[in-house]
């Protein structure tokens, strides 16, 4: 008995193969046993007949590749082995950068890593969508989604919120006439951090209420 050389495959972590059917010359009669080397990629170390579809598996950063070896035989006789392979490609860890704040009228340079290709969306305020890394100039607050593409046609995806800071109003204390040797409390408020200038005269000159 013989058994006609199956196909190898590849595919990306968590795709489907295809379902693996052996024929040979004697088909009618032969069974056909087989062996995987690597069942990390989710298919048994072994087992006979037609192996089915499966979902396949690969948690890590590098490609595995599962060796399976089909042997046909009848009741009397023992045939060669075929080996074909199953190569599982990773998803790629995508890293689209930290979340951030801007102000408004302001632009961000936006940074993705871990692909080959990459696409953004939405396009709002972006200076491109299929590069690593566009200026985004944001009119509101916005969550980007980018794709990225390994160079084996395996995708992944992260996100990216930049967050609008819009102008705000700050108070001060109102002018003030001292003699000299004389000392007043200064105060600001509005702003969620202060830094007065010049700082001559005063004790302090990153709080909201400096003494001059």
């Amino acid at each position: 008995p013989d058994v006609v050389q199956p196909s190898d495959q590849a595919l990306c972590n968590g795709a489907t193969t295809n379902a693996v059917t052996f024929t040979g010359t004697l088909s009618n009669i032969a069974t056909y046993n087989w062996t995987n080397s690597n069942p990390s990629i989710g298919l048994p170390a072994g087992g006979n007949g037609n192996i089915p579809a499966f979902t396949a598996i690969n948690t890590g950063n590098t490609s595995v590749t599962a060796n399976i070896t089909v042997t046909a035989s009848t009741s009397q006789c023992p045939g060669a082995s075929k080996t074909f392979t199953i190569t599982v490609e990773p998803t790629p860890a995508i890293n689209a950068g930290n979340d951030r704040a801007v102000c408004l009228g302001s632009s961000a340079q936006l940074q993705a890593t871990g692909a080959a290709q990459y696409l953004w969306t939405p396009s709002t305020g972006l200076s491109c969508t299929n590069c690593p890394n566009p200026v985004s100039t944001p009119v509101d607050s916005i969550r980007y989604i980018v794709q990225g593409t390994s160079s084996f046609g395996c995708t992944g995806f992260d996100t990216v919120s930049l967050n609008i800071i819009r102008p705000f109003q700050m108070l001060v204390s109102p002018n003030d006439t001292l003699c000299i040797g004389e000392s007043t409390d200064l105060s600001a408020n509005g702003a969620n951090s202060y830094l007065w200038s010049p700082p001559q005269g005063l004790n302090r000159t990153d709080i909201a209420n400096p003494r001059a």
